[in-house]
């Protein structure tokens, strides 16, 4: 693997956090506790949804920290701005006119 390749590879995993990171606002408290147990996080009957959010974004940092990958000072994007980004990372038009 080049180094290219490899800084390639970083920024697409990067993407990915930056991406899992913003849909997690939009998922709503039994949705979050199935992402939650798909993703092997012990879950409590009386977690909160602001802490099951937490403990996901948690999760997903530990792996992208094993991985290598860098996420400190990544931004974090609304929902609007994630779809967008989805949009251009897929090929898809992105129109800056349209409302977010």
């Amino acid at each position: 693997m080049t180094a290219d390749d490899d800084r390639d590879r970083i920024t697409r995993l990067q993407l990915r956090y930056i991406l899992a990171d913003a849909l997690l606002a939009g998922i709503g408290p039994i949705d979050l506790r199935e992402v939650a147990t798909a993703g092997g996080i012990p879950v409590q009957p009386d977690m909160t949804e602001s802490e099951l959010r937490e403990a996901i974004r948690a999760s997903n940092a530990a792996a992208a920290r094993v991985a290598g990958v860098p996420i400190d000072g990544l931004p974090r994007l609304t929902a609007s701005q994630a779809h967008d980004l989805a949009r251009w990372l897929s090929g898809a038009a992105v129109s800056l006119d349209e409302p977010g």
